[in-house]
């Protein structure tokens, strides 16, 4: 269980030091589903912190050819890769913490070769 007392510190990893997030921290249902929508985003990520699953949502415009979702740890080592295919509409990646200790890790979506956006998650155990 997650302790309410304890503090989750922003550990500055030497992979992501000195990155700004310019994703917009949309929400799943401010997601309209139409092509009008022109630059893939991040979600919340939900729930987070999380011990079993947690709920990735995103946004690929129709005209991206090719994007994913990338696990990094705090060291910046790359955990896994999670190919996207879902285009002009809401989605939501589900990922287990199955293969993952507690601790931090940065989960990236990058489309077409450039990073889109970033977000922390928490894992717990």
């Amino acid at each position: 269980m997650f302790d309410e007392g304890l503090q989750i510190l922003h550990i500055a990893s030497p992979a992501f030091c000195g990155h700004q997030e310019t994703v917009p921290k949309y929400g799943l249902g401010s997601i309209n589903d139409s092509s009008n929508n022109t630059s893939p985003f991040l979600g919340t990520i939900y729930p987070n912190p999380f011990s079993d699953y947690t709920n990735v949502p995103y946004y690929l415009p129709v005209n991206c050819t090719n994007a994913e979702i990338d696990i990094f740890d705090v060291l910046g080592n790359k955990l896994n890769v999670y190919p996207l295919n879902t285009k002009g509409i809401k989605a939501t990646l589900r990922v287990s913490s199955e293969n993952y200790s507690g601790g931090v890790y940065f989960c990236i979506l990058i489309v077409d070769g450039s990073e889109s956006g970033w977000k922390k998650l928490l894992v717990i155990k």
